[in-house]
């Protein structure tokens, strides 16, 4: 059995948006994404994946959930396959028993919390160094900026991080993070020295791990954070976090080199730039990207070492890139970079270049073109061969179909005899049973405590006690537990995925009930959703007092306490 707090742990890192749109073609709408439903057939978009919530709900067919269970769905596997699955793509082991899984979850809020400190000691630095803010002032960066992107600076100091880690000697902590080095001789000092310190964030704004950039042209000019239990470099992206606003608005995301060509981009109105973290484009950042926006371009420098980062970029996009979705890709002339560039010619001239970037389709077919003579039958069979083998990657069909036209145009065959077959899309559909029962309070307070757990603490459970033999009466056992249990969880200020937590229980049923049912009340804000919570609880404790009025009326004979309680009874309830 796989422990709940790995599983709460693993959908804490998981991003519903990133998943979801590696199957899904998402669109954006406000803070929440539309997609088609792939459980029925449907003309218009009704299936939502809200990114807060961090689940889904089809308005057409009701299928609802969260990541694991989208993935238990889409790709009929079961639950254990589906947890393996997505562990696996966060770099995560499945651990075998319950004391694993809590020495797991232990250990990332131990390295989430000195990441938290060290970010906070480099902001610090930097408003203390003279030489770090003309440093940063030399490249037109604005306090705003610095505060936006929590720029920091770490001073030419081997034990800086001493100051704030009373236990820095015997932190181990510190080492998973990859905040310090640990010598042969056992003596510990700074990985990060002398550097304008970027810290880089998950989708959900955590602080994962570090970028310094010398400000004195040590070498390495940059260096990275190493790959932690926190950071994975071909999974994160620099400033995707910031540029979440920018991004919704523009429907665009420009991808770059470095983290001085995000901030630097951002200072000129441009809030829409990611950059990789030094190592190459992977597909899973393609999909993330993808899952954001519909046109992402590629903006990189135009030597050799831009356009190897560039084909190797398209190589990774060509399995994610759906009908609908543009990837483009620019190059700066010689010695330019984004930073360079658009300091010197401005905002205008830049997003002048954007609009001249080359689609992936021409890119793909005239790099590939690049080294061979069409010229020749032999030039042309190498460069079919190339061609066909990036071709056999792509899974839009449109795209496929139209890349096939124009490489057969280019050689002089026909798209028969390319060979390479067709892309089908594959129709799924899901059998959902539909609850038609009126609309009862106890559901409604469900739908608001299931889709706001937090809100569960202003019903009182002591009005309760009087009436423990009428409750049946009004909802079930298992709906009464819930009820308690979420009261409880909100009392105590803890966090659930409550679909995982009652997975294949009866309860499992009610949670996706009540959640469904939250919808309807969606534009609702959080104060506004409390009234309505605490309007229900007053309506459903009235409900108990009829109940109990009617078990004392039905009575032949009462006792004198029973008399005396109806009598107060009727006087509540008038």
């Amino acid at each position: 059995m796989i422990p709940q707090s790995f599983i709460q742990d693993l959908i804490e890192r998981l991003d519903i948006i990133d998943v979801i749109g590696g199957y899904l073609s998402l669109k954006k709408r406000g803070a929440n994404y539309l997609a088609k439903c792939p459980f029925h057939n449907e003309k218009t978009p009704s299936f939502t994946v809200f990114p807060e919530k961090n689940n889904y709900h089809c308005f057409g067919c009701g299928a609802h959930g969260n990541v694991i269970g989208f993935l238990m769905e889409y790709q009929g596997i079961t639950f254990p396959e589906a947890v393996s699955e997505l562990a696996d793509s966060v770099g995560l082991l499945v651990p075998n028993n319950r004391v694993d899984s809590q020495h797991l979850t232990s250990n990332r809020k131990d390295i989430d919390t000195v990441l938290s400190i060290a970010t906070k000691y480099y902001e610090q630095q930097l408003k203390e160094s003279e030489t770090a803010i003309n440093f940063l002032k030399n490249r037109g960066l604005t306090g705003s900026i610095a505060k936006l992107f929590n720029l920091g600076f770490s001073p030419n100091n081997t034990n800086g991080l001493r100051s704030v880690f009373d236990d820095y000697d015997k932190n181990e902590y510190l080492l998973q993070a990859g905040l310090v080095i640990r010598k042969d001789s056992n003596q510990i000092y700074d990985r990060f020295r002398g550097r304008i310190m970027f810290p880089i964030h998950n989708t959900y704004g955590k602080v994962v791990g570090f970028g310094g950039r010398s400000i004195d042209d040590v070498n390495p000019k940059y260096l990275n954070s190493p790959e932690t239990s926190a950071f994975n470099k071909g999974q994160e992206l620099y400033g995707l976090f910031q540029s979440k606003e920018g991004i919704r608005k523009s429907d665009k995301i420009i991808v770059v080199e470095g983290y001085m060509d995000v901030v630097a981009m951002s200072q000129f109105g441009i809030r829409c730039a990611v950059a990789t973290l030094g190592t190459a484009t992977s597909e899973f950042q393609v999909k993330k990207l993808l899952s954001r926006a519909d046109n992402i371009i590629f903006a990189f420098d135009g030597d050799k070492a831009g356009r190897k980062a560039a084909w190797r970029a398209m190589q990774a996009s060509l399995p994610m890139i759906d009908d609908g979705k543009l990837i483009s890709f620019m190059f700066f002339p010689d010695g330019e970079d984004p930073d360079s560039f658009i300091r010197q010619h401005g905002a205008t001239a830049f997003w002048k270049h954007v609009e001249a970037a080359e689609p992936l389709s021409e890119f793909l077919l005239r790099e590939a073109n690049y080294a061979v003579s069409l010229e020749s039958t032999e030039g042309k069979a190498k460069y079919l061969k190339e061609v066909k083998d990036l071709l056999s990657k792509i899974k839009a069909p449109n795209l496929f179909l139209l890349m096939q036209k124009k490489v057969a145009q280019l050689v002089g065959v026909s798209v028969d005899e390319l060979a390479l077959g067709q892309r089908k899309r594959v129709k799924r559909t899901l059998v959902t049973n539909s609850d038609s029962t009126r609309p009862r309070v106890i559901s409604k307070i469900l739908s608001i405590m299931c889709s706001h757990p937090n809100l569960a603490k202003a019903c009182n459970l002591s009005q309760l006690v009087d009436f423990e033999g009428c409750q049946r009466e009004l909802a079930s056992k298992d709906e009464w537990d819930l009820i308690y249990y979420l009261v409880k969880i909100s009392l105590e200020d803890k966090e659930e995925d409550l679909l995982e937590k009652f997975r294949g229980t009866n309860t499992e049923g009610l949670v996706v009930k009540a959640q469904s049912g939250a919808y309807a009340m969606d534009t609702l804000s959080n104060k506004e959703m409390e009234v309505e919570l605490r309007g229900a609880w007053g309506k459903l404790i009235d409900q108990l007092k009829s109940v109990r009025v009617s078990q004392l009326l039905e009575k032949k004979e009462l006792s004198g306490t029973e008399k005396q309680e109806l009598m107060n009874l009727q006087r509540r309830h008038q």
